[in-house]
This record gives C-alpha cells, sequence and structure tokens, in this order.
C-alpha cells in the first residue's frame, strides 16, 4: 500500500508538471500572437489528465478489494486536503488572501489551466472557487477507476480460462 501511495503521488506531481509545461507553451504562443484555439487547449488538457491519471492506475499494483485499492492511493487527496485546510485557516491573516491558496492550487496543478480558461466564464469560475475541496478527490477517484478496470479485466479474464474461452 505505501508503494501504491508514492507512485500515486509522483504521478500525480508528474501529470502537474506536464500540464504546467503544455500551459506555459499555450501561454507563450499566445503572447507571441499565434492564438491556439480554447476548446482545442480545453480538450487536450482534459484528454491528457482524464487519461493521464486512468492509465497511471492501471499501472499501479492491485490490492485485494476495492476499498483497499481506493486507501492505497489516497495520499494524494489527504496531502491536498492538509493542503486546504492550512490555506483555509491562514487566508484571514494575508493581505493577499487568495495569495494564499497558490500552495494548494500548485499541488493540484492540473486545475490551473482549465481555472484560467473557464475565467472568461465569470459564473463557472466562482463556483469553481467555491468547491476546491472537490478538486482534491478527482485524481484519486481517476487512479481508482483504472484500478478498478485493471482489476475487472483480471477477473473477467480468468473467469474465461476457467470456461475455457
Amino acid at each position: 500500500m505505501i508503494k501504491n501511495n508514492i507512485f500515486a503521488l509522483i504521478l500525480h506531481l508528474l501529470i502537474g508538471f506536464l500540464i504546467a509545461l503544455f500551459y506555459q507553451s499555450v501561454e507563450n504562443f499566445n503572447s507571441l500572437g499565434i492564438y491556439l484555439d480554447i476548446m482545442f487547449s480545453i480538450v487536450v488538457l482534459g484528454l491528457y489528465f482524464l487519461t493521464g491519471y486512468f492509465l497511471g492506475g492501471k499501472l499501479i499494483s492491485l490490492q485485494k478489494k476495492s476499498i483497499m485499492n481506493l486507501m492505497s492511493v489516497s495520499s494524494i487527496s489527504f496531502i491536498s486536503i492538509g493542503l486546504w485546510i492550512y490555506c483555509s485557516l491562514n487566508e484571514n491573516g494575508v493581505i493577499l488572501a487568495k495569495a494564499i491558496w497558490l500552495y494548494y492550487f500548485n499541488y493540484n496543478f492540473f486545475i490551473i489551466p482549465l481555472a484560467a480558461i473557464m475565467k472568461k466564464w465569470a459564473n463557472f469560475y466562482a463556483y469553481l472557487w467555491n468547491f476546491k475541496i472537490i478538486i482534491s478527490f478527482i485524481p484519486v477517484l481517476l487512479i481508482w477507476l483504472g484500478m478498478e478496470v485493471k482489476r475487472f479485466c483480471r477477473l473477467q479474464c480468468a473467469a474465461n480460462q476457467d470456461r475455457g474461452i
């Protein structure tokens, strides 16, 4: 379980780093006057984000039960919730209240490009800002889903072999 948590944490940081690189390259192109289509950016980032976590979950070793699979990758959420609590408690004492949230959003960098694009739709951005704790669970759920698909495929293969298919 500890190996899975470490692997999931490294996967989370790696995906965040790669999304940051892609997002920065999009911003650089836009500053040069080469405007990439916003919908293209959303689709690429969304697909990369979803497939990265999902396929990463298929690489993680399985536990005996589904709940154990979920707990074996939950370190991402625990750290994220800890950062969320820290930022929430310290938000009032900071002159720039939203600056304290950089810790949280740097750890959950996968949401920054989407939030920057969605900022144009102010209602959605305000909605996202109010429910930032939910962001903490998205990577874990996607990794767990990848693990469960892997588990289901293994069970189906074993059942097919028993039937002689």
